[in-house]
């Protein structure tokens, strides 16, 4: 179900459902266990404060990009979204903890996106503790983190993982940032 946040005025999509309870339990392990995770990812500039854990390969050396789940999610979200992916600037696991917010940001400088269509898609793996893992703020107002979730929107607008309130928990998003897409044309029967 894709679902259009008006009171947010901007340009948010969402899609929940998309993926079964089997599959986001699988890939919520899958990228907590088999990925190389390190910390000192920074949501801003240089000097940004805020500091997290980030993976762009797995265990076994395969890049994320080459990873055929990472793939899969991407193709489900492409038809879930109806577009067409022409390009991605990058692809990481975001991963936060306790009491370790990320920094509101842009994914591009406003200068790179002049003329181009570039969007930022995020999927949300965690399933379990849902409740404290930490929700998306995206320009200043938080979108719950669900289970399987798909969040799509404009690179340029302002936004940041919020950290888990549970000290245990690893909260995870999969991001493709600034993507180039091609919106489908819809059917009108």
């Amino acid at each position: 179900m894709i679902e259009i946040n008006n009171e947010l005025q901007a340009d948010v999509l969402i899609v929940d459902g998309a993926f079964d309870e089997t599959f986001i339990q699988w890939s919520s392990e899958y990228f907590t266990k088999r990925y190389n995770w390190k910390y000192g990812n920074r949501s801003g500039a240089v000097n940004d404060e805020s500091i997290f854990w980030i993976s762009i390969d797995s265990e076994m050396g395969m890049k994320i990009e080459d990873d055929p789940l990472v793939t899969y999610i991407q193709l489900v979200a492409q038809r879930e979204f109806q577009y067409h992916l022409n390009e991605v600037d990058d692809i990481y696991l975001n991963g936060h903890t306790y009491e370790l917010d990320g920094t509101l940001h842009s994914d591009v400088p406003t200068t790179k996106s002049i003329g181009k269509n570039l969007w930022t898609l995020l999927y949300m793996p965690n399933y379990l503790n849902t409740d404290l893992i930490g929700n998306f703020e995206f320009m200043r107002e938080e979108i719950d983190y669900k289970p399987g979730r798909l969040v799509m929107f404009p690179s340029i607008h302002t936004h940041r993982g919020l950290a888990p309130k549970n000290k245990s928990d690893l909260r995870i998003t999969l991001a493709w940032k600034c993507m180039n897409i091609t919106w489908k044309k819809q059917d009108n029967a």
